[in-house]
């Protein structure tokens, strides 16, 4: 800039922007990861803490509120589980068709239904 080329100033900035800040799906893959890592610590609060915000990064990614929901398990926390387990099934409609993803929704949907 200071020597007459903002052009080339403006297209080097934008790059240096992006290399300097992940994109969502990237940074989702970062939180996911180090959730799961605290999962495996059991250390729900901070895993809790992580997959929220994954689920900032990709806000309709149904599975991080499961996730969301059984790291409240780990912690006993019925409320916490309920309302997740509410977010999940909100963007659930997002998820294929499986056997798996069928049994979570009707786990949530249960455990739902059973806290009113």
């Amino acid at each position: 800039m200071k020597i007459g080329m903002p052009k080339e100033s403006a297209e080097y900035m934008e790059q240096a922007i992006e290399l300097s800040v992940p994109d969502s799906l990237t940074l989702f893959g970062m939180y996911n990861d180090l959730a799961e890592a605290y999962f495996y610590l059991h250390d729900y609060e901070h895993a809790i803490s992580a997959f929220q915000k994954a689920s900032k990064c990709q806000p309709t990614k149904a599975i991080t509120y499961y996730n969301i929901a059984q790291m409240y398990s780990g912690l006993k926390d019925s409320v916490g589980m309920t309302n997740y387990y509410k977010l999940f099934l909100k963007h659930s409609s997002t998820l294929k068709d499986t056997e798996s993803n069928r049994e979570m929704i009707e786990k949530a949907k249960a455990f739902v239904k059973k806290s009113k």
